[in-house]
């Protein structure tokens, strides 16, 4: 990577401190050690924040004691922030990927905010339960997200798209500095296809974009080849992949 692409990627992976809060962060030589009730990977995890962040055996020990006095496993988000032999300390103490994602970005140029998607400020039990309803695991709980989403202090909006009279896709955008990051975008199952993502996202563009961001983010698993097209077509690129790593059998 570039320096300015690392200095952007270091820039929004601190910007997710503040778009997707976690109930707690430890700060550890470089990394922000997290706790979100087990709702969401980023939430629930070490990230680095700083370009060539390290952690020491003894550190990583630390942290795997503090994920398991929470009750839930250690995990390790490796971005192109982390030192390079992290990934390898990782490996050896028996942590394997659960997750290859990809954080994308945009421009955002004048899109248009469709007229069936609604905008609110808070996130009310449809949104919650749309958002969670197609999901896995603790994503399955609609109180675990709004735990997280009651958090957000930088401006943000829930948008909800209703069809034949049901909501039926849902996304989240919130704004820190010239950024705004998309995410909990999910569709009904048998509404895909039909242009609802497409509406959510570029509704969120827009309304980033009139209140004076200058750029989108969100973060994206690399086989969700359907979202990753949709991305493309709006303007989206790849700024750098990362991997979630998982203690298994502590």
């Amino acid at each position: 990577m570039t320096d300015d692409s690392l200095a952007l990627t270091c820039q929004l992976e601190n910007s997710l401190l503040k778009v997707w809060p976690s109930f707690s962060t430890m700060m550890v030589d470089g990394w922000a050690v997290r706790l979100g009730g087990g709702y969401s990977g980023r939430a629930n995890s070490a990230s680095a924040l700083q370009i060539g962040a390290t952690l020491t055996s003894t550190q990583l020990e630390d942290i795997e004691v503090h994920y398991r006095e929470a009750g839930l496993p250690s995990t390790v988000r490796i971005t192109p922030l982390a030192a390079p032999q992290m990934l390898e300390l990782l490996n050896g103490r028996g942590y394997v990927t659960v997750a290859d994602s990809l954080t994308q970005i945009a421009d955002l140029i004048q899109q248009p905010s469709a007229t069936n998607v609604l905008l609110g400020e808070k996130a009310d039990e449809p949104w919650l339960n749309g958002v969670c309803r197609s999901q896995s695991g603790a994503k399955r709980f609609p109180e675990k997200l709004h735990a997280i989403v009651s958090r957000i202090q930088v401006p943000h909006r829930f948008a909800t798209l209703v069809m034949d009279g049901q909501p039926c896709a849902f996304g989240l955008g919130a704004i820190d500095g010239d950024w705004a990051e998309l995410g909990c975008i999910m569709v009904d199952a048998d509404k895909r296809g039909t242009g609802c993502g497409r509406a959510i996202v570029t509704s969120l563009m827009a309304w980033a974009q009139a209140v004076g961001a200058g750029h989108a983010f969100l973060q994206v698993d690399e086989k969700n080849a359907p979202a990753l097209k949709l991305y493309e077509r709006l303007g989206f690129r790849t700024l750098y992949p990362y991997k979630t790593l998982m203690l298994r059998n502590p």
